[in-house]
């Protein structure tokens, strides 16, 4: 699968999981919790598969501010989760969190899928976009296999 459309794939599996994540209630912590740590595996497999496989890529093309923008979107997303993950899920906090997050994970989204995306699209041949796309596909698999055992 070529690179531009399986980050488009791990955006959505990324958004249906917020969206769902923000439907719970504080009366069941147990799902919340359940949806935050799938939240977590997607967020965290994904910023380090395009810290380690994409953002090289973005300044290798000429694209650092791209990659700079893409790398301070991710730690900002990170920062929001392991502010999440401190609170215990029944808090009225931990709903305000999540729609933190979650907007925060759509405005990223709409910057990658209207202004990096197309571009990348543009500069790398189809061959260059499926070997980057299985390098981060790999990468993601990886990535989240291992965290899925630390839970």
């Amino acid at each position: 699968m070529d690179a531009v459309t399986l980050l488009k794939r791990e955006d959505a599996k990324l958004l249906k999981i917020l969206r769902k994540l923000e439907d719970t209630t504080s009366s069941d912590p147990a799902e919340r919790e359940l949806l935050v740590n799938q939240a977590r595996i997607q967020i965290r497999a994904g910023q380090q598969a395009e810290e380690d496989i994409l953002l090289p890529e973005l300044r290798y093309y000429g694209r650092p501010e791209a990659a700079e923008r893409t790398a301070q979107d991710g730690r900002e997303i990170l920062d929001t989760l392991d502010e999440l993950l401190t609170q215990p899920p029944h808090r009225s906090e931990y709903q305000f969190i999540i729609e933190r997050l979650h907007g925060q994970v759509l405005q990223h989204l709409e910057w990658k899928e209207h202004e990096m995306l197309p571009w990348l699209g543009r500069i790398i041949t189809p061959e260059e976009a499926e070997t980057l796309g299985e390098r981060l596909e790999r990468t993601m698999f990886d990535l989240r296999r291992r965290m899925a055992r630390e839970v």
